[in-house]
């Protein structure tokens, strides 16, 4: 499926999005949701404007390949919402390495770790915990 094609099927009308929070109680909220795919030090990359009501894990396929075409990366750091075998599947065909933080997904991998711990450093430098 093209980019278009994938773009054209989410949907994009005002509706009313929930989730449950952490605290186990649900949230609602009406409108939209911005979906941003970020760089190192929260620099956005690309955005999807979708229904407030769309999981987030139904625009990373779109997300993903709209960046793939806008810079070169390595890996696709995600959370646990995105650990999906198609997700994952399409991360390595566009050969960045996927971490969704599960075993599956290689959260082990010493490369992963790495940029986990650089990427700790830099939130630490910017709170000024240094």
């Amino acid at each position: 499926m093209s980019l278009e094609e994938m773009l054209r099927e989410l949907p994009r009308q005002c509706d009313t999005g929930a989730k449950t929070s952490g605290d186990g109680h649900p949230k609602y909220w009406q409108g939209y949701k911005l979906h941003l795919d970020v760089a190192d030090g929260q620099i956005p990359i690309r955005a999807i404007l979708t229904s407030a009501s769309l999981h987030d894990s139904q625009a990373a396929i779109p997300l993903t390949t709209m960046t793939s075409r806008r810079v070169t990366y390595c890996y696709d750091l995600m959370d646990a919402a995105y650990d999906a075998q198609e997700i994952l599947e399409h991360c390595r065909k566009s050969g960045a390495r996927a971490d969704c933080g599960s075993s599956e997904s290689g959260a082990q991998d010493e490369k992963c770790d790495r940029a986990r711990r650089a990427a700790a450093r830099t939130e630490l430098g910017r709170a000024g915990t240094l």
